[in-house]
């Protein structure tokens, strides 16, 4: 009996001496390792940045009906047209056009956008434009604050009596507004940008639009 307990002991300090022991910075090794075998590698983003904004419109023109507006407009035929979550159009360059579907994707840097837009906004009251604008310009500097400033001058587009506002804030802006018939909301025909607009470059548009 005293044979087999001696036996005994020897093999389990046997077994003791092959464990290995580790060390505080071998185990610190160890766990960064593990770590890192199931970390994710990120995939590097997209740069929006990289894309050529060199453009030259087509002398050939096409013409786009936008019946949900009452109008349509003479473009390029290398121009893009965009229908927006909310319901209105941009019409935008290739090179824009591929900006946006950049950003879409997660990338970075999508900055330098132009584009020319319709728009339909709600005038539940049935108010004459000169009201409903006026309204909406008072709404807006309160929203923005004393530095925001804006005017209003009629203009006259397919025979039909609108206003252009001119405002200025951050940015200079210029923007077009009119009761269409048959159109119950108000139409804004603007150019939108992250950059100063100035009021002929609207001018130039409306020039491209017309009644249907």
């Amino acid at each position: 009996m005293k044979t087999k307990f001696i036996l005994f002991l020897s093999v389990l300090l046997t077994c003791a001496q092959s464990v290995p022991v580790l060390s505080k910075a071998s185990k610190t090794s160890t766990i960064k390792s593990s770590i890192s075998m199931f970390t994710p590698i990120l995939a590097q983003r997209e740069n929006c940045l990289d894309y050529d904004r060199d453009f030259k419109p087509s002398p050939q023109t096409r013409i786009i009906d936008l019946k949900q507006f009452g109008v349509q407009v003479k473009i390029s035929k290398n121009l893009r047209t965009m229908l927006r979550n909310n319901g209105e159009v941009w019409i935008l360059t290739p090179v824009d056009y591929d900006l946006i579907a950049c950003t879409a994707r997660g990338g970075i840097g999508g900055r330098g956008l132009y584009y020319r837009y319709i728009r339909r906004i709600p005038n539940p009251l049935n108010l004459p434009l000169n009201k409903w604008v006026a309204q909406r310009e008072r709404a807006k500097k309160k929203r923005m604050g004393y530095g925001y400033q804006s005017s209003i001058e009629p203009y006259q587009f397919s025979g039909l009596n609108g206003l252009l506002v001119e405002s200025r804030s951050r940015l200079n802006s210029s923007t077009y507004f009119v009761k269409i018939p048959r159109i119950n909301d108000v139409v804004e025909i603007g150019v939108g940008c992250d950059c100063d607009i100035e009021s002929k470059e609207v001018y130039n548009f409306l020039k491209r639009v017309s009644l249907m």
